[in-house]
């Protein structure tokens, strides 16, 4: 009988360890971050980076939201004369106030033919790269030009740099292009490319005016 007690009292000290030991693992498991958990600064911090920038998107670009007139001007070579072309835009912030999107349509008068040109433009200010990136794309041609840069605040002047392929030679150039904030009313897109040796050549101007 007495052996039996001791043999009980064993079984029930056993049973208690493993209870605790059981009850200990699993609060410890509980309390764990489960696999592939993502902690709640870090998804904070991402949420914040993917707002749009108060200081550059919004204070930069939201300006130019609008209808727009524009006049441009073409040089195929340094010493050729210009090919104009006219038209209108229509600026608007999209995804959230992040982007500025452009739809531009008008015409240009290539080798004696009036060929009639959309453009969209989108543009917008990276937190990640902390830059600005805008892509072009347009109906004669299937290329996307994608340019980086920086906004100059003294100059009032948005800079950027990139690479484009030449229509006329299929050769890939880079480019320089500005975006000047003249007033409320008018700005106006500057691009310069630069040939194997280095020399840059005004490419095009648009120069616009808000509608009224």
């Amino acid at each position: 009988m007495k052996k039996t007690k001791v043999i009980a009292l064993s079984l029930a000290i056993v049973a208690s360890f493993i209870v605790a030991h059981t009850y200990a693992t699993a609060r410890q498991t509980a309390q764990q971050p489960p696999k592939g958990f993502v902690d709640e600064t870090v998804i904070m911090s991402m949420i914040e980076r993917g707002q749009p920038s108060e200081a550059y998107t919004l204070k930069v670009l939201a300006p130019l939201i609008g209808e727009w007139e524009y006049s441009a001007a073409f040089w195929s070579t340094p010493d050729a004369d210009p090919a104009y072309a006219s038209g209108t835009a229509t600026n608007e912030m999209i995804m959230g106030d992040r982007f500025l999107s452009s739809k531009i349509l008008g015409s240009l008068n290539i080798a004696g033919h009036n060929v009639p040109i959309t453009r969209t433009d989108t543009i917008g200010y990276d937190n990640m790269k902390k830059s600005f990136t805008s892509v072009q794309i347009d109906s004669i041609s299937t290329e996307m030009v994608v340019g980086h840069g920086q906004y100059d605040a003294e100059q009032n002047t948005l800079n950027e740099t990139g690479t484009f392929t030449d229509h006329l030679t299929g050769k890939e150039k880079k480019f320089r292009a500005t975006l000047a904030f003249i007033d409320t009313d008018k700005y106006k897109r500057t691009v310069f490319s630069t040939d194997e040796a280095g020399k840059e050549m005004k490419l095009m101007e648009f120069e616009y005016t808000r509608k009224r």
